[in-house]
């Protein structure tokens, strides 16, 4: 076959190249190119690298079954054979997450973490004074600390570290101190079942230093209050002994022919002239309802403590579903008593490092009935509710299924709080919009035509009720989707008898459901959307300074601490802090404040 003109001047093109490579002593290009190796990285300074810490190890989890393509597996779409593969897959995966989301039940063991935090404990736990408690609330009903006083040790509060620190993989939902004050620990709870506690560094100088504080400050009243009736008694001898003169004011002389004014004894003349010009008093300048707490930057023992690397929590993993609510016991503080999604209620012994299942119902795969709050009444007596509005009594020596169940609303119960010294009044708050008072002492029957307690009092709302809960001296404190932070004073509506006493008759109970008049309603952003924990009120149980406390988180990124009475304390706020603490918690005893961000990470005041 004759080559054709377009193939000859290929060949001649191709001669040309190979002569001019020759003369160039070039051989032909190669058929792969040079791989050129990537130059080393250079190691970072050990004063650059920065250790990330883990939380927790991930275990090795079962494989879940994945999506497969149907095409590649050669089945024709929309076919029998497709369409029985899709819902075996959605089959198994549905499997997987409520395997995944299953409650586990009996005895956890958290032996492996004995070594850290818990060690502090000891064996037994601490066992919280009832004698010392009610002897710090004399003293502090006696001598209440003044509006002003509280606002400038609030004011005084500082963000810890200057930062957020992580605690939980996931949200937080709840926060709280321990009681104690040798040791400074904070426990949080997230989205998923795990309970983190931190133990701030420092915390024993911090809390020794309040204490030395607080007892100068009392022992420098005490020495006033001794100067003041000593001055009060030396005075009053001077006025007897000695008849004073009448004082004029200056450039007044007296007459001759004017009478002279006789005094009784122990007159004072000051007060009883005419002629003494007054004194008139300042005003002290009064404090801003909201001063912002901002860490000082300039000292030097904060900036040494930001350098550090942040402490590491003790992490739990008590239950698979989100941890509503949870609280150290009042009669053990090593005790903490948590509440889940997943239907259960556990006891975690901090001493032993083992959690203990108080309360589950019978099927281990139902997550309908998910508490949503906790009340510890004896102990021995737990009260709860949970998102399908029943109420529920539990005595935590029975077994762990058996509990008395009471529906109180047709939709659910977001929290609910005891009445401290009369356990038998509750309130609960609810989707229905109101908020109920309910008394255990008189039965009724209820919606379903089951027994249920009785409704004392109510107030309704324009939008859903979010938390319920009482502070020590009655005061109720509600937060709600209006907007606002009710507060009601009950005492005046209510003759509560002893708790020790024996249950009344139905004669003496309260009077029929009343409405509720709420004292104080504050105007509050409570509309938190998705992605952030529902905004709850938190009392201070055992306020030293006699002032009752309750604080709210705010979404500007801040909390805000109010008063029995409805008067702003103190905003707490800093421009460091990135998220809003929506878990807000005080201190039982203590001016110290925490909330909790929607990733897992905690701010302190102190």
């Amino acid at each position: 076959m004759e080559e054709s003109d377009y193939e000859r001047q290929r060949q001649t093109n191709i001669a040309k190249n190979q002569e001019l490579l020759k003369a160039l002593q070039l051989s032909t290009f190669p058929s792969t190119p040079a791989i050129r190796k990537k130059p080393a990285a250079a190691t970072p300074s050990s004063r650059s690298r920065t250790r990330t810490r883990p939380l927790a190890t991930p275990s090795a989890s079962a494989a879940v079954p994945r999506r497969t393509s149907s095409r590649l597996a050669g089945l024709p779409a929309d076919s029998a054979a497709a369409k029985r593969k899709a819902a075996d897959v959605e089959a198994s995966l549905a499997a997987a997450e409520s395997a995944k989301r299953a409650r586990v039940g009996g005895e956890l063991d958290f032996a492996a973490l004995a070594d850290g935090v818990l060690r502090r404990f000891g064996a037994g736990g601490e066992v919280l004074d009832e004698d010392e408690d009610e002897e710090e609330e004399k003293k502090g009903a006696k001598g209440q600390a003044g509006v002003r006083e509280v606002r400038e040790k609030l004011a005084r509060l500082r963000l810890w570290r200057g930062e957020q620190v992580r605690v939980t993989p996931e949200r937080v939902y709840h926060v709280e101190f321990y009681p104690g004050v040798e040791k400074v620990l904070l426990a949080a709870a997230d989205k998923v079942g795990n309970l983190g506690i931190l133990e701030i560094p420092g915390g024993e100088e911090v809390a020794g230093e309040a204490v030395k504080m607080e007892e100068e400050a009392a022992e420098g009243e005490e020495a006033e209050e001794e100067a003041a009736r000593r001055a009060g008694g030396r005075r009053k001898t001077r006025a007897i002994k000695q008849e004073p003169d009448v004082k004029r004011e200056p450039g007044i002389k007296q007459e001759s022919g004017e009478p002279s004014i006789k005094r009784e004894p122990g007159t004072n003349p000051e007060s009883s002239t005419k002629r003494e010009p007054r004194i008139k008093r300042e005003r002290e300048p009064s404090i801003k309802p909201e001063p912002a707490a901002v860490a000082d930057e300039a000292d030097p023992a904060s900036a040494d403590d930001d350098s550090a690397e942040p402490p590491l929590p003790t992490l739990f993993k008590l239950h698979t579903r989100t941890i509503s609510t949870f609280h150290f016991s009042p009669y053990d503080a090593s005790h903490i008593i948590s509440a889940s999604y997943d239907s259960s209620i556990r006891l975690l012994n901090l001493s032993v490092a083992r959690s203990l299942e108080l309360y589950a119902p019978p099927s281990a795969h139902d997550h309908d009935d998910a508490v949503s709050g906790l009340q510890h009444l004896t102990p021995h007596t737990l009260l709860f509710c949970t998102l399908g509005g029943i109420v529920g009594h539990k005595d935590t020596r029975t077994p762990t299924h058996d509990a008395a169940l009471w529906r109180c609303a047709p939709k659910k119960i977001g929290g609910l709080g005891a009445l401290p010294g009369a356990p038998h009044i509750f309130a609960t708050a609810s989707l229905d919009r109101t908020v109920k008072l309910w008394d255990i002492r008189k039965m009724a029957t209820g919606e379903d035509g089951a027994a249920c307690p009785t409704v004392v009092a109510e107030h309704p709302s324009r939008l859903s009720v979010s938390s319920a809960t009482f502070s020590r001296t009655g005061t109720l404190a509600t937060t709600s989707y209006d907007d606002t932070i009710k507060l009601y004073s009950l005492p005046q509506l209510f003759s509560l008898p002893a708790p020790s006493s024996p249950p009344a008759s139905p004669a003496a109970s309260p009077a029929p459901s009343v409405v509720l008049t709420p004292s104080a309603t504050i105007p509050h952003n409570n509309q938190t959307g998705r992605w952030v924990t529902i905004i709850r009120a938190e009392w201070q149980r055992r306020p030293r300074d006699g002032r009752e406390k309750v604080v709210v988180a705010n979404m500007d990124r801040g909390i805000d601490v109010f008063g029995a009475g409805g008067e702003q304390l103190v905003r707490l706020r800093d421009e460091r802090i990135s998220a809003v603490p929506a878990a807000a918690g005080m201190h039982p005893t203590r001016e110290w404040v925490a909330g909790g961000t929607g990733s897992g990470k905690v701010v302190v005041w102190m």
